[in-house]
């Protein structure tokens, strides 16, 4: 068995881009839920005229929603996963969009509205997997 060090080191020297984590997937320990994300995703976004996605991450999740609202905005805090969701997201139709995400999932100081460059009420259906 490897040590946790092994493990992290091992994680470390693959190239991470988007939000694939394919490479650690033997690894990865998951407790299922009674209903299914995608799921419900793909039945709010069916009803919806416009949504977004907080924290895109690479675009993969929102790539692979089905039916497509006509309006599809996608938002992503962290510089690198920009270029890697635009890649993906932008042929498809979505505006994917930059922005200084909040600093800490536990410690927002500062008001999330300000930061995200939309009118309230703007969107039918907002997703959030993991964004603070």
């Amino acid at each position: 068995m490897r040590t946790f060090e092994e493990l992290i080191e091992d994680a470390a020297s693959h190239e991470f881009t988007g939000w694939d984590f394919s490479f650690i997937e033997d690894r990865i320990v998951r407790e299922g839920t009674p209903w299914s994300y995608a799921g419900r995703v793909d039945e709010l976004a069916g009803r919806a005229h416009s949504l977004v996605d907080l924290g895109t991450g690479g675009g993969e999740f929102l790539a692979d929603i089905s039916p497509r609202p006509p309006c599809l905005v996608a938002t992503e805090g962290w510089m690198p996963n920009v270029p890697v969701a635009a890649a993906r997201l932008r042929p498809l139709g979505t505006f994917v969009v930059a922005y200084e995400g909040p600093p800490d999932n536990a410690d927002q100081t500062t008001d999330t509205e300000e930061r995200l460059p939309f009118q309230g009420e703007v969107f039918d259906v907002v997703i959030n997997r993991h964004e603070a």
